[in-house]
């Protein structure tokens, strides 16, 4: 019996995998003897004709070193977002959450050998003393005040005890505990005497002021316009566009860092703690503004490539 070359061709498969019968294979070697392409056929199935690999690998070279890069930049960016949350809550934690006066608070006393001690209470977590000569320059008159913080109070005590403030024997006229008379002034202080003469009878005095913060909040916002002007004057420079958009971040950073750490307010009675923080902040939000912009563009490259 002859077999088409269709029939034949449904066989091949099973004939060079030997699952047919001796009948069938007989019928097919037959036909196969006497057909020239079906056997050309069962010779591309028995032996495949193998292709030279692709070595042409620049492109997934590329491809991968993108996604290497893009790795560690999603990691960075990870680290510094974490470190920008930890920053501000940990600035939280330890913000001057200030005292008002009570002899619990501080006590002061007197020793035969003329040292002034003061001791402090368990509440207290930190304090801040000011020396001055007096008008007559007859001695000093401090000034003190303490606070306590969310991470005094919450997480882990600590006993600061009692100090010295004439080690080198001063003679101490008086000392004063200030606080805020008004939380909108931030020029006058309310003094109240603890210890020695009273200099201040109407009880104030004039200090240095506390807004100190808003200066420095007021110099990156006018920079910020004026890298603003400068950027549209030069938008149409590539180069000069790029170093002043990595500026224009400067100034954000330090907007954005305060608001993490100081929120809208630009008072502090630590003027010089809360800037070194606002200042540690600022750098891990800089990176992130950066990282950000970056994946931005791609976003939208890889946005405009699947678009055309």
């Amino acid at each position: 019996m002859r077999l088409s070359c269709d029939v034949i061709s449904d066989l091949l498969p099973l004939y060079a995998e030997k699952m047919v019968s001796d009948d069938t294979r007989a019928l097919v070697g037959e036909h196969l003897d006497a057909c020239p392409s079906c056997k050309a056929e069962l010779d591309k199935m028995v032996h495949p004709k193998k292709f030279a690999p692709d070595t042409h690998i620049e492109p997934f070279r590329k491809a991968k070193k993108k996604l290497n890069i893009t790795k560690v930049y999603t990691a960075i960016l990870s680290v510094l977002i974490t470190l920008v949350i930890t920053l501000t809550i940990v600035a939280y934690l330890t913000a001057p959450q200030y005292l008002p006066y009570s002899k619990e608070i501080v006590t002061v006393s007197e020793q035969d050998d003329g040292a002034v001690y003061l001791t402090f209470s368990e509440q207290v977590a930190g304090y801040d003393i000011n020396r001055d000569l007096t008008e007559e320059k007859t001695g000093y008159e401090y000034s003190i005040t303490t606070w306590e913080t969310t991470w005094h109070k919450r997480i882990a005590k600590n006993n600061i005890g009692s100090i010295v403030i004439n080690p080198d024997q001063e003679n101490v006229v008086s000392i004063y505990y200030y606080t805020a008379a008004d939380p909108s002034d931030d020029v006058r202080i309310n003094n109240l005497l603890i210890y020695g003469k009273d200099l201040y009878p109407n009880g104030w005095a004039v200090t240095l002021p506390r807004l100190v913060l808003g200066y420095y909040v007021i110099f990156p916002i006018l920079l910020l316009g004026m890298l603003a002007v400068l950027y549209w004057v030069f938008r149409k420079n590539e180069k000069a566009k790029s170093m002043l958009e990595k500026a224009l971040l400067v100034p954000v950073s330090y907007l954005l860092a305060h608001l993490c750490v100081k929120g809208l307010t630009t008072t502090s009675y630590s003027a010089t703690r809360d800037f070194a923080v606002i200042m540690l902040v600022m750098l891990p939000v800089y990176g992130v503004l950066l990282l950000a912009i970056y994946f931005f563009r791609r976003y939208r490259r890889t946005r405009k490539g699947n678009s055309m």
